[in-house]
């Protein structure tokens, strides 16, 4: 596929030979990095105080249900654009980083999108076993 110099610059060099040797057609999954986008929106509750929590692992739990809550919120639109290219999207509940599959094609339009920084090839990751005495 032909792909703007602009757009193949948010991919890695794995990426970008992938997507400039595909015919478009071509099933990719990508790690793609988003902007992080940390406004809060309206009604949205403020953190917890901590002084209402009888113990630190409560607190703590409410702060995780907290940042899911705002991680969803913030990332809602781009998963649902995502979603519009027949991209389907993984993850977004704790960070700004998502895996998405689809075509070549669609995945070189998603890099299109302001709110992808960056996007990677997945690849397999090999385990090393450890050698035993």
């Amino acid at each position: 596929m032909k792909l703007n110099h602009e757009l193949l610059m948010k991919a890695d060099e794995r990426l970008r030979e992938a997507l400039e040797q595909a015919q478009g057609d071509e099933v990719l999954r990508a790690i793609v990095l988003l902007t992080a986008n940390d406004q809060r929106n309206e009604g949205e509750r403020p953190e917890p105080d901590p002084r209402h929590f009888t113990s630190r692992k409560a607190y703590r739990e409410e702060l995780i249900a907290c940042r899911r809550r705002q991680m969803v919120h913030s990332l809602k639109q781009t998963i649902e654009t995502l979603s519009a290219l027949d991209l389907t999207t993984h993850g977004g509940e704790i960070g700004h980083t998502l895996v998405v599959e689809g075509t070549a094609s669609r995945i070189a339009a998603s890099l299109a999108l302001p709110a992808v920084r960056h996007a990677s090839l997945d690849r397999s990751i090999e385990l090393i076993q450890p050698d035993l005495p």
